[in-house]
């Protein structure tokens, strides 16, 4: 398994590589400028009002926080014990950010230079879930396929199967009950 995972990644790499050649140099179009907040103006209190009541109306104003679906990792050894995923990101000689979301999939997130000395963000990530499985990579809208590469395996062949969106290349694929996908930012 370890070995599949690296020789995708290093495919990518090649791949990636490959394409400086056809890189588009247009310019990107300018940012929309974000809307302005409007602020309501706080309701006027009256003078005898007391330093507890002040606290107590600003405690209820409090916006209350959603729950983080990431949870930071140190030990990759945690996607084994908790997802039943072994990926070890010591394949991966970059600095990596390691997560578990919404405690069924793992994600490996690290930079590296492209020739440019550009950066180049990689995200890797993998799942049992079966739902979830075909779009663990978490590129919203639809993918155009641009190829399918097929490399022998441990378990039997695995099918990759390469596709962009929205300035992002993702490869996908399956082995055993597991999902996988990297995606990486088409800046290589």
């Amino acid at each position: 398994m370890k070995k599949i995972v690296s020789i995708i990644i290093i495919a990518a790499m090649v791949m990636s590589a490959s394409a400086c050649a056809k890189k588009d140099t247009a310019e990107p179009a300018a940012a929309e400028p974000a809307a302005e907040a409007v602020l309501e103006p706080a309701a006027e209190t009256p003078a005898e009002t007391s330093a507890d009541t002040v606290t107590e109306a600003v405690k209820e104003e409090e916006p209350v926080g959603l729950a983080n679906p990431m949870v930071g990792i140190t030990d990759p050894a945690e996607f084994e014990n908790q997802l039943g995923i072994a990926i070890d990101p010591a394949q991966i000689v970059y600095d990596t950010k390691l997560f578990i979301i919404n405690k069924d999939l793992a994600h490996i997130a690290w930079t590296q230079k492209n020739v440019n000395d550009e950066d180049v963000d990689f995200t890797l990530r993998a799942t049992k879930n079966a739902e979830l499985g075909p779009n663990c990579h978490g590129i919203q809208g639809e993918l155009t396929k641009l190829n399918d590469i097929e490399i022998q395996g441990a378990q039997g062949p695995v099918t990759i199967t390469v596709s962009e969106q929205g300035g992002y290349t993702v490869y996908t694929w399956k082995v055993g009950d597991t999902y996988y996908s990297l995606t990486y930012n088409n800046d290589m």
